[in-house]
């Protein structure tokens, strides 16, 4: 074997084991829940295998929108797109793109929004 085809078998398998730390540590959206808690508020509670991901969220004005990005997440959901009409969220589409899953809720007026952790478990609490 010459030393350019070790170094080719080297690079594969560290190119290998790099893809397999990267799955090993993914974490995966297994379900979601959402229910109003009184006046204009509502929670979101998202489960996860591989336990909760790095969030990074941000809202938008115009037109209203939250948008949730999961980092190194796959979804495991059964569908994309949640019709809610629940505590001023018209909708919730899940898309997963690279290596990340992205929620955006479509709101009917900007709302501030908080999360917590538990478990294995993300709670997002929309409205005031």
């Amino acid at each position: 074997m010459t030393r350019l085809q070790r170094m080719s078998l080297l690079g594969l398998a560290a190119v290998g084991s790099l893809m397999a730390n990267v799955a090993m540590a993914a974490s995966s959206l297994q379900d979601l829940n959402f229910t109003a808690l009184g006046g204009d508020r509502m929670e979101l509670k998202l489960d996860f295998v591989g336990g909760v991901p790095e969030v990074k969220g941000y809202r938008i004005e115009t037109p209203p929108r939250i948008t949730i990005d999961l980092l190194d997440t796959s979804s495991q959901l059964d569908k994309r797109r949640f019709d809610l009409g629940l505590s001023g969220v018209d909708e919730l589409v899940a898309l997963e793109a690279g290596s990340r899953t992205r929620l955006v809720m479509k709101l009917n007026q900007s709302k501030p929004y908080v999360t917590r952790t538990e478990g294995n478990s993300l709670y997002v609490i929309i409205g005031e």
